[in-house]
């Protein structure tokens, strides 16, 4: 995910990053806005900021399935715990309950 650091793709949410991620592939994305929290947190890839740091991840990448799979495994769970909508279904039904019950 090449991303220019300017301040429009700094205010991004990640969207493309979490969607690589859910699939459970191993991601690898520029250190800006909110990519380097998802990455530092699922440890589902490699920040690359320069075209050599691209190079390397992708070889890496490249070069070892099991790396591959480990990383894809992990961006496939953080985003189970952190965004499927079995983590956040009860959470909304909580809310629209509060406020349904709050007019009522």
């Amino acid at each position: 995910m090449p991303l220019v650091d300017d301040e429009f793709q700094r205010a991004k949410c990640g969207t493309k990053l979490l969607q690589y991620m859910a699939a459970g592939l191993p991601a690898v994305a520029s250190p800006v806005g909110l990519n380097i929290a998802l990455l530092r947190d699922s440890g589902a890839g490699f920040l690359a900021a320069a075209e050599a740091d691209w190079q390397e991840a992708l070889r890496a990448l490249a070069a070892d399935r099991e790396l591959r799979h480990r990383l894809g495994v992990r961006g496939r769970d953080y985003c189970s715990r952190h965004y499927a909508l079995e983590r956040w279904a009860p959470v909304l039904n909580e809310i629209l309950h509060t406020v349904a019950a709050g007019r009522a």
